[in-house]
């Protein structure tokens, strides 16, 4: 068993980036279409076709929404985190249709948190994916 140091490490990590993924969905389900009509603006002068982005615009803050709140209450962690690095390349691939490096540098971050969160999952004991699993035995 890990130490109660990396297990609350893991915890203050996973805590935070599923609050910043959640509030993302919330607050954009929020402004709804607001925030559909900004990426279709955002990306009109790239090859994408203007239903993809739509399309996307409309699921992506549902996505973000659930892989927080999976992440939150750490319960189905391994496919929220591995969700949410897919999510991000999905992500990391538009910007790059924009060379908006910037952008696409802030992003790498996110998915560096995705990646540790993912290969130490195993030192977080403190999620509803460790209980449900104690239950019965």
């Amino acid at each position: 068993m890990e130490n109660l140091e990396q297990s609350l490490a893991m915890l203050v990590l996973r805590l935070a980036l599923g609050f910043n993924i959640l509030i993302h969905g919330l607050v954009r389900i929020a402004s709804f279409r607001a925030f559909r009509d900004f990426l279709i603006k955002d990306f009109e002068n790239t090859a994408l076709p203007t239903w993809s982005v739509a399309t996307f615009g409309t699921v992506l803050p549902f996505l973000e929404t659930i892989i927080g709140f999976f992440l939150v209450l750490g319960l189905f962690s391994k496919w929220a985190l591995f969700a949410g690095g897919l999510l991000m390349i999905v992500l990391i691939s538009g910007k790059c249709i924009q060379s908006d490096w910037h952008t696409v540098g802030v992003q790498m971050i996110y998915v560096l948190f995705y990646f540790f969160l993912l290969k130490d999952l195993g030192s977080d004991r403190f999620n509803l994916d460790s209980w449900f699993s104690g239950i019965g035995k």
